[in-house]
Formats: C-alpha cells, structure tokens, sequence
C-alpha cells in the first residue's frame, strides 16, 4: 500500500493542522478538474490523496496504520 505521508509529503509526526494545509494544497494542485489533459492521470493521484488525507485525519485509521507499519 501507499505510504499517507510520503503522499501528502508530511512528516510522520504531523498534526492535524499541517496534514490539513498540504491535502488542501495537493487537491487544489491536482484536481482532475483542473487538469483537462490527463484527466485519467489525475484522478488517481487525487483518489490517492483523498485516501491518504482519510487515513492521518481519522485518529483510528491513523492509529491503525501506524501500528500496522512500525
């Protein structure tokens, strides 16, 4: 599976503030809407980052997934 920090390019102890501004930015940045050319391209990064932001936000996810890769 993806690593949901290397994704939204934050460290492993981020908090909830700093994982919150990069996912904004990275949405604003590849949103496939926004990208006509590679429309395909870019709703897996954006599906990618959605799920990333889903597993820090949430602190069970996040919990589990830490646990799962220590």
């Amino acid at each position: 599976t993806d690593n949901p920090c290397k994704i939204l390019n934050t460290p492993k102890w981020s908090d909830f503030e700093m994982i919150r501004t990069q996912y904004r930015k990275l949405v604003l940045r590849y949103h496939p809407d926004k990208n006509y050319s590679n429309k395909k391209y870019f709703e897996k990064i954006f599906k990618k980052i959605q799920n990333a932001y889903e597993t820090l936000s949430d602190p069970r996810k996040r919990e589990q997934y830490e646990r799962q890769n220590t």
